[in-house]
């Protein structure tokens, strides 16, 4: 699953194509990025911890929570999480680690790897940041990599993605 695309969707495209896998994008802000290839399915929908709407920059849009989602697509694991929804990343995070769904933990349980860009928040500080790598990594996950957004030098806000990977399947990537 694919938390937040801004229309741009390489990643997914090239993930579909090298692994053949099943890939939902999820974003409620923008339309259907045009020609996406068979196997890449596009929701425009939010996430959220109750089914309603979420607001991002002033407007409401249509959300779910990722456990219904999961239940409505008949999935019950992901290989792969990845969230960059400018901000919301920690809200996500809270909800993540707070709900199950079929008696597991969806963080814990039903996520293999995780993929997450970080958004500074000034206003709040390193608080925020701290709280959610102490969640993930209590979670059972560990960090494989990461890297700056450059995008983000020139903006208010830093951006810096994460990818982490759970402890119970690292062993079968030899990490």
């Amino acid at each position: 699953y694919s938390l937040g695309s801004n229309g741009q969707v390489e990643y997914e495209v090239s993930l579909q194509r090298r692994t053949g896998c099943e890939v939902h994008i999820f974003d409620p802000t923008v339309s259907e990025p045009a020609g996406l290839p068979s196997g890449i399915h596009f929701h425009k929908m939010g996430i959220a911890g109750e089914e309603g709407t979420i607001t991002v920059g002033g407007k409401k849009y249509p959300a779910k929570p990722l456990w219904k989602i999961m239940n409505d697509l008949k999935h019950t694991h992901l290989h792969s999480l990845k969230i960059d929804i400018d901000g919301y990343e920690y809200e996500t995070l809270d909800v993540l680690l707070e709900r199950s769904w079929g008696g597991k933990s969806i963080l814990s349980d039903q996520v293999d790897e995780l993929l997450l860009e970080f958004h500074w928040n000034a206003e709040k500080g390193q608080r925020p940041i701290i709280r959610a790598f102490e969640q993930i990594l209590g979670a059972g996950f560990r960090i494989f990599s990461h890297e700056p957004n450059l995008f983000y030098i020139t903006q208010p806000a830093a951006g810096i993605e994460y990818s982490f990977i759970h402890s119970r399947v690292s062993r079968a990537y030899e990490l």
